[in-house]
């Protein structure tokens, strides 16, 4: 309540529904994703959120590819230290 912009789009209770719905994305790595879709009105921008159904089949395809992301980060920073140059010791 401290932003006064914030307590001005509060104000105005312009909240409105979009459509949403459910789609279906083919990813190259895990194969098909089954996706609930929410729009959300900011602005003049529209946020839109994809998510899957919890423990789901899309939930855990979702989550393997964000374990191969994190890995391939890792093996990233790994192979860039690998490839820096070692301090001398005496």
């Amino acid at each position: 309540m401290s932003s006064q912009r914030f307590r001005i789009l509060w104000a105005r209770h312009d909240v409105r529904s979009l459509d949403g719905g459910t789609t279906t994305v083919h990813h190259p790595v895990v194969g098909e994703l089954r996706l609930h879709r929410d729009k959300l009105p900011i602005d003049d921008v529209i946020l839109v959120v994809y998510y899957p159904d919890k423990d789901s089949d899309s939930d855990e395809k979702l989550q393997l590819l964000a374990a191969l992301s994190q890995t391939e980060l890792t093996g990233t920073a790994h192979s860039r230290a690998a490839d820096a140059p070692h301090p001398k010791t005496s």
